[in-house]
């Protein structure tokens, strides 16, 4: 009998390494994860955030929609497969052009 283990790591980012990393300021993230419930964040027991990998994908995406002209509110009411479907139309329009 043969098995298989996958090791997976999965990173936590503080918000400093969080903001830099997706270009989002602290403030912006703070405020998304208030007023929209997007982006949010893990809690350590003193209360610090932390963000994970699955967040850190969605940023990008996110930063990536909002350069090209999409608004926070549109965007955070979407699902993930919605936010791929509008990034590959985008990319798939600025190629074609």
């Amino acid at each position: 009998m043969v098995f298989f283990f996958t090791l997976a790591i999965y990173m936590s980012y503080s918000i400093d390494q969080f903001s830099k990393i997706t270009g989002i300021s602290k403030l912006v993230l703070r405020t998304w994860e208030n007023r929209y419930d997007y982006l949010k964040a893990g809690r350590t027991q003193t209360k610090l955030r932390y963000y994970s990998d699955e967040l850190l994908v969605q940023a990008l995406k996110t930063k990536f929609l909002i350069d090209s002209g999409y608004k926070i509110s549109f965007i955070s009411s979407k699902n993930d497969i919605d936010l791929d479907n509008l990034i590959y139309e985008l990319k798939s329009s600025s190629t074609s052009a």
